[in-house]
Formats: C-alpha cells, sequence, structure tokens
C-alpha cells in the first residue's frame, strides 16, 4: 500500500511553451504567399478560355482531348521524320513484296531487322522510301545475333540514308 502525504508548496501550472521565437510575421507571409498563389491560378484557369487549343474541347472526354491536342502532333512530327529510316526486307524477286520491316541505323546502308525474316533468303532486297520514290537495293548479311533474333544488313549501294541515330 502506498501511503500519500501531504504536499508542500503549489501544484504547477500548466507552462508549456508553444513557440519561443516570434511567429506572427512568418505566419502572415505565408498567408500573402497563399492568397497570390490562389490568384494566379484563378487568372490562370480563366486564360485557358482565350487559348485556341481548347476550342471545341467541351464535349470532349480527358482521354479524346489528350489524344487530339497532345498524342497526334507528336505522331504526325514522328511519322515526318520516320518513314524514309524504315525499310521492307524481302526476297530478290521482282515480284515479291517486303516480308519484314527493318531500320536504317547508318547513313552508309546499315540496316537491323529480324533475323528469323531473313535467314533462308538466298537474295536479299531492301525497299528505302527516297525523294524519288520507292527504290529498291540489294543487300547481304553482314552479322547475325540468334538469341535475340536480329540481322545486322549492309544495302549494297554507295548512296547516303536518312536513319536512326542510336544511343
Amino acid at each position: 500500500m502506498i501511503e500519500t502525504g501531504e504536499t508542500t508548496g503549489e501544484m504547477p501550472k500548466n507552462t508549456i511553451v508553444f513557440c519561443e521565437r516570434p511567429w506572427k510575421t512568418p505566419v502572415l507571409i505565408l498567408a500573402i504567399l497563399m492568397a497570390l498563389t490562389f490568384a494566379w491560378a484563378a487568372y490562370l484557369l480563366d486564360s485557358y478560355d482565350e487559348d485556341e487549343n481548347f476550342a471545341g474541347a467541351d464535349d470532349l472526354s480527358v482521354s479524346q482531348f489528350l489524344l487530339r491536342n497532345v498524342a497526334l502532333p507528336d505522331v504526325q512530327r514522328l511519322y515526318a521524320l520516320v518513314p524514309p529510316a524504315v525499310v521492307g526486307v524481302g526476297s530478290g524477286d521482282v515480284n515479291s513484296g517486303p516480308l519484314a520491316a527493318g531500320a536504317l541505323v547508318g547513313a552508309n546502308g546499315y540496316v537491323v531487322t529480324a533475323l528469323h525474316a531473313v535467314a533462308n533468303l538466298k537474295t536479299i532486297n531492301v525497299q528505302v522510301a527516297t525523294p524519288t520514290g520507292v527504290r529498291r537495293f540489294p543487300a547481304q548479311t553482314v552479322k547475325t545475333v540468334p538469341s535475340h533474333d536480329l540481322a545486322l544488313l549492309k544495302i549494297l549501294s554507295t548512296e547516303r540514308f536518312m536513319h536512326f541515330r542510336l544511343a
């Protein structure tokens, strides 16, 4: 059993120190910055109505809007640059079309393509889009990597080609 005795003196006062430094000035600055942020956001939201990119966007879903205004312009720009560097790879037959696609990776005519598409071909032709139209060039296999199903071809021509830059 614990005995309680009388205490001498007064009960301690609740003296929790919240902050010893002055706090009113930083709080006032923070409140002003928040008000400026909200005013700036309201200005930006109000100015979107004037932007021509948003014309007719009222009836679009978010995904349709992003596709129309973000994805398609980039795809169209990419399509304008890529086709000359994408080639068709096929056999040497005159009437045959491409069996696979390839990518020009060097201005001097190096093409990367799928090995399974060219492994059994006796002669290889590469169809390249040029400013004068699609042209066929003979090619030969330079290197193969069967574990990754890759083949490196060399177009047998002295012409320079638009190509993808490899990082």
